[in-house]
């Protein structure tokens, strides 16, 4: 259990928030949605499917921005347990 919560401090900054914990736009933004927007008549690839990491913003109705300075994050899932927004689990 301490290795987790170092680890989780150490990854903090780079963990999506539990609000918004899918990573995707190549680590630059997070998504509420693990899915892509369904609407199939604005853009048939808004098609309700799994949101992939090079998808970019317009794919997530609800994103924010990576909030590490890099750009650089990941799903904020680890471990099969949901993070809270400092990390810790």
């Amino acid at each position: 259990m301490h290795c987790l919560r170092f680890l989780s401090k150490i990854f903090a900054d780079i963990l999506c928030p539990s609000t918004h914990p899918f990573a995707f736009n190549k680590g630059q933004s997070c998504c509420a949605s693990e899915f892509r927007k369904n609407d199939p008549g604005t853009n048939p690839s808004y098609d309700g499917t799994k949101l992939l990491y090079a998808d970019t913003d317009d794919f997530c109705d609800d994103f924010q921005a990576c909030a590490n300075t890099d750009g650089n994050c990941i799903h904020g899932y680890k471990y099969g347990k949901e993070t809270t927004d400092e990390g810790n689990y």
